[in-house]
This record gives C-alpha cells, structure tokens and sequence, in this order.
C-alpha cells in the first residue's frame, strides 16, 4: 500500500493505491480525509497478484505483480 505524492500523476496526489492479491488487481481509492470518495481498480486485465505497491523517487509508481516488477508513470 502507498499514498501518492509524486509530481508525475498530480491528479494521484494524496490518493491511496493498494495492491491486491486475491483480486488481482491495483486498487486507487481517492481520499477526502478518512472518506473514501471513489475507487478504480487498475491492471485487472493482467490476471497478476499485486504483491507490493511502492512511489519511486521519479514519482513513479512501482508494482510487483507475480514475478514481474513494474514501473507506472505517464506515456510522454
């Protein structure tokens, strides 16, 4: 699990992403406070565990799903 401060997805700023094992699935739950405002779930269509979830200090995401670790950040 990790909140989101990073400067390459500012609208991620202060959201929570949570990886999912069983679910197989990263979870982004959008935060106001300690409410939930809404949540997405990101790569399903991996069919992968999300083992573990971390920001890098580019600002991008880190995701270690099955065996493969991988990096989030934007298509520039």
């Amino acid at each position: 699990m990790a909140f989101y401060s990073g400067d390459l997805f500012p609208q991620w700023q202060g959201n929570l992403f949570i990886g999912s094992m069983a679910g197989q699935a990263l979870v982004r739950l959008v935060l106001d406070g300690d409410r939930v405002l809404a949540e997405e779930r990101l790569l399903e269509n991996r069919e992968q565990r999300i083992r573990e979830v971390k920001q890098g200090p580019d600002g991008a995401l880190y995701i270690f799903a099955g065996n493969t670790l991988m990096r989030i950040a934007p298509d520039v």
